[in-house]
């Protein structure tokens, strides 16, 4: 494990298992778990007012030592993912984009089928929000059901607006998820855009892209207790 993270044996911390696979991590509780391990890391301080030289440094409090975890507070994995439908579930959306008609182009996308299936079974309520447009919704669904069954979508949301995909995912979190009385705290964000990953932060849902370690992850918890948020 690089950066000097330790890993805790059968609870391999979030933010440290994908930092480590190099990805750029959006989480409610990054920046503020971050900046503590960064203040306690210096390991000491001086007193206020002193010089240099002048007074040996002081331990810093034991209460900010005991903030100054990588680990996050949320102690198992999440409830609900937030599904990206383009870069994320579709692997091949650099080229798939291209193909016309819609009709066309969901039958020939290509999906992740490590994500499907670490998706699959049940463990985890799936919602999918896209910039994909609400006319290619039909289409875009009629596949999914036909060529990937096993994953079980609780809900689809397409873009009704033809906003920039943050602007989209902001209007389907204010206007149907939130409502619906779904805690932030309990959701992933499987989410491509960068820009949309840091919009799921600023309204505390933790985001992260696909990756391979991230689908392992998904299938490790699945049915055993350990952290992931």
């Amino acid at each position: 494990m690089r950066r000097g993270v330790t890993a805790v044996p059968g609870a391999l911390p979030w933010l440290a298992w994908l930092e480590d696979d190099g990805q750029e991590i959006v989480a409610s509780s990054y920046h503020r778990t971050r900046g503590a391990a960064e203040a306690a890391a210096r390991g000491l301080r001086r007193p206020a007012g002193s010089k240099s030289g002048s007074r040996p440094a002081q331990p810093a409090p034991a209460t900010e030592r005991s903030n100054a975890s990588l680990t996050p507070t949320s102690p198992t994995r999440p409830e609900i993912i937030l599904l990206d439908l383009n870069y994320t579930l579709i692997g091949d959306q650099q080229v798939s984009r291209y193909i016309r008609p819609i009709e066309k182009r969901v039958e020939l996308e290509q999906y992740r089928m490590d994500l499907v299936e670490a998706l699959a079974g049940g463990t985890y309520r799936v919602l999918m929000l896209t910039a994909r447009p609400e006319r290619q919704k039909a289409a875009t669904l009629a596949a999914i059901s036909r060529r990937i069954p096993q994953l079980r979508l609780e809900a689809a949301y397409f873009n009704t607006h033809d906003e920039q995909p943050p602007d989209a995912k902001r209007r389907m979190l204010k206007t149907f998820i939130l409502p619906a009385g779904i805690e932030p705290a309990t959701c992933l964000a499987i989410e491509s855009n960068p820009k949309t990953r840091a919009m799921y932060s600023v309204n505390g849902i933790k985001a992260a892209p696909y990756s391979a370690r991230l689908v392992a992850r998904l299938e490790a918890v699945k049915s055993e207790m350990l952290p992931l948020l």
